[in-house]
C-alpha cells in the first residue's frame, strides 16, 4: 500500500489486520510514514475489551541500543505472552538480541522488515543493539500487573533508546489507582533512589539490571547517579508509559485522545513548578474547570504539582503562556475493564 492524505489537524488510519503478526517471526510488515509538516502519530489497539496507546517516536530519534520493558502473567494460555517487535527503517541492519536468561540470537532486517519475539516468560531486560538506528516496541498480550483484578489487559509501549535516558523523574499519580514502576540502568555501580511520602530507599543497579518498586499510589520522585530509563505500569485495568526525565519536559503538548476508545473517563497529569501552574492552557484556555486532583512532590523536587485534568476525546493543546516554563504531561484513560496511557511527549532534542 502507498497511499496520500491530506487532513487537517488529525486523521485516523485502520490498518488491516493482515500486517499483524503472530508468534516469532520476521514479516515485511512495517508502515513508513511521511509527511509535509511536524506532525504526531499514535498506535492505538483495541481488542474486545482491551487496549493501549502508545507514540511512535520519529525516525531521527531511533538509536542502536535498547532495553525491552514488557511483564509477565502466571498462565499456561498460548495468546498471554510477553512479546516485542525490532522494526527496521533502514536496509541491511543486524540485530543482536540478548536475552535474560543469557542466550543470544543475530538477525538481519531489511528496510520495514519487523522481528517479533513472542514468550511465556517475561521478556523484561532483553538487550537490543543494531548496526543501523531501529525501533523497539514491547509489551504483553494480556497481563495483571497487581493481583486482585479481575480482567486482563494489553499493554504496549514504544522503548526510548539508552542514550535518552535520564537521571531525575517525578512519577505522576493515577489518581488514587495503583501502579508500579520498572528502573533499568545502562551503567554499572548506578545508585538509585526512591522517594515519596512515606517512604525513601537507595538501591545499588549494575549495569543492564532491573528494579521493579513496590506497589504505588502517591506522586514518586527517582532519581540516579547514573542514567536510567523509567517504565510506569498502571495496576488493574493496565497500561504502561514511559516517564519523562525532568529535562526532557516541553513547553507545549499537541496531542489526540484516542477515538477509537468508547466510554473512557480520559484525564491528563501535568507535572509542572507549582510557581507556573497557572501559565496553563488547555486548548487556549484555562483548564481550572477540568482540574480533579492535585498532588504535591517530595524533595528534591517539591517545588513541583502534579495536576489532573479531565479531558475530551479528540484533539488537543496544552501549552504554558510563559515561554521558559516546561512540564510534563502524561495521557491516560480507563475504565472498569481497560486502560491506555501514554507522554504526550519528550524532549530529545536538546539534552540527548
Amino acid at each position: 500500500m502507498n497511499t496520500t492524505y491530506f487532513f487537517s489537524k488529525t486523521m485516523s488510519l485502520t490498518v488491516n489486520s493482515s500486517l499483524q503478526l503472530y508468534g516469532t517471526q520476521i514479516g515485511h510488515n512495517g508502515v513508513y510514514i511521511k509527511s509535509t509538516v511536524d506532525v504526531s502519530v499514535y498506535i492505538s489497539t483495541l481488542c474486545a475489551l482491551s487496549e493501549d496507546t502508545y507514540v511512535c517516536l520519529p525516525v531521527k530519534s531511533l538509536e542502536r541500543a535498547y532495553y525491552v520493558s514488557s511483564n509477565r502473567f502466571e498462565t499456561t494460555g498460548k495468546d498471554f505472552v510477553s512479546l516485542f517487535m525490532v522494526i527496521s527503517p533502514f536496509a541491511n541492519t543486524e540485530v543482536n538480541i540478548s536475552f535474560p536468561n543469557g542466550t543470544s540470537i543475530s538477525k538481519t532486517l531489511n528496510w520495514l522488515d519487523v522481528y517479533q519475539e513472542t514468550n511465556l516468560n517475561d521478556l523484561t531486560g532483553t538487550i537490543v543493539l543494531a548496526s543501523k538506528p531501529v525501533s523497539v516496541v514491547s509489551g504483553h498480550a494480556c497481563v495483571l500487573i497487581i493481583d486482585g483484578g479481575n480482567n486482563c489487559d494489553m499493554i504496549g509501549e514504544q522503548m526510548i533508546p539508552t542514550n535518552a535516558f535520564q537521571t531525575h523523574f517525578i512519577v505522576p499519580p493515577i489518581l488514587s489507582n495503583k501502579f508500579i514502576v520498572r528502573i533499568f540502568s545502562s551503567k554499572s555501580n548506578n545508585t538509585v533512589c526512591m522517594k515519596n511520602e512515606s517512604f525513601e530507599n537507595c538501591t545499588m543497579l549494575g549495569a543492564n539490571q532491573l528494579f521493579e518498586s513496590a506497589p504505588q499510589h502517591l506522586p514518586l520522585v527517582v532519581t540516579s547517579q547514573e542514567p536510567i530509563s523509567v517504565i510506569q505500569y498502571k495496576g488493574t485495568q493496565s497500561y504502561m508509559t514511559t516517564i519523562p526525565g525532568v529535562r526532557q519536559f516541553m513547553n507545549s503538548y499537541t496531542f489526540v485522545r484516542p477515538l477509537v476508545y468508547q466510554n473512557k473517563n480520559d484525564y491528563i497529569s501535568v507535572t509542572i513548578l507549582s510557581s507556573a501552574s497557572q501559565t496553563l492552557r488547555l486548548d487556549g484556555k484555562l483548564p481550572s474547570d477540568q482540574l480533579v486532583d492535585t498532588a504535591h512532590v517530595v524533595p528534591p523536587f517539591n517545588n513541583y504539582t502534579v495536576l489532573t485534568f479531565r479531558i475530551t476525546a479528540g484533539y488537543h493543546v496544552m501549552s504554558s503562556t510563559e515561554r521558559n516554563v516546561v512540564f510534563g504531561l502524561i495521557v491516560f484513560g480507563f475504565d472498569d475493564l481497560s486502560a491506555y496511557g501514554f507522554p504526550a511527549g519528550m524532549n530529545f532534542g536538546k539534552y540527548v
